[in-house]
């Protein structure tokens, strides 16, 4: 019956419902794409990382990414390219906004677009008073109001969490930047003292 009810109101909702379904199923596959990549994609990096720095990683080649096979070699070599690390800090960053910013569309857009439907629905409502000469009964009215009215709490049901995701994915991609470039000036720091380490010893 749930069913049944839900696909009525979304009849009722009229055109502007097929849209925002379409922005909804979108937004869904985002906010799930970006959660994999922080919970995996971004883990794993992490822990490479980490292990780089600690001098237990596997053999650069066997690393995934740039940045981490990059600060791999950088340590074993004791000479660290601070420029092609930060090239490799970008591409990071660059994986880490795939779709994101369009998460930040949807929650734009669909309000307006259900807004737009719910204008679209009150002008057809209020054209058929027109026609029946204002004879008509307030309930009906009434019902057609609220029809129009479905578009704008659809568009807010979608708007409101692309939102708050979108929202928490950027806050984690600025703390994961954050982390990366850190990693990267330890690894500096690291490889600048072996290299110093020789003369030292030899005096």
């Amino acid at each position: 019956m749930a069913i049944i009810g839900g696909i009525d109101w979304f009849v009722k909702g009229g055109w502007a419902m097929f849209p925002l379904v379409l922005l909804s199923v979108y937004a869904l596959f985002v906010i799930f794409n970006r959660a994999a990549f922080f919970m995996v994609h971004a883990r794993q990096t992490d822990r490479e990382l980490e292990n780089v720095l600690r001098g237990t990683s596997l053999l650069p080649e066997r690393l995934e990414g740039e940045l981490a096979p990059l600060l791999a070699r950088g340590l074993k070599e004791h000479r660290l390219d601070l420029k092609r690390a930060e090239l490799a800090i970008e591409h990071e960053l660059l994986e880490g906004t795939r779709y994101l910013n369009s998460l930040d569309t949807v929650a734009m857009v669909a309000p307006m677009l259900g807004l737009l439907g719910t204008v679209s629905g009150m002008v057809t409502t209020f054209q058929k008073v027109a026609e029946l000469q204002g004879q008509v009964n307030p309930s009906v009215l009434a019902g057609g109001i609220w029809e129009a009215l479905l578009t704008t709490a659809f568009g807010l049901l979608v708007a409101i969490p692309a939102l708050m995701c979108y929202r928490f994915f950027k806050s984690r991609l600025i703390r994961w930047e954050n982390h990366l470039r850190t990693v990267a000036e330890d690894a500096g720091q690291l490889a600048r003292e072996a290299r110093q380490q020789p003369a030292r010893e030899e005096q």
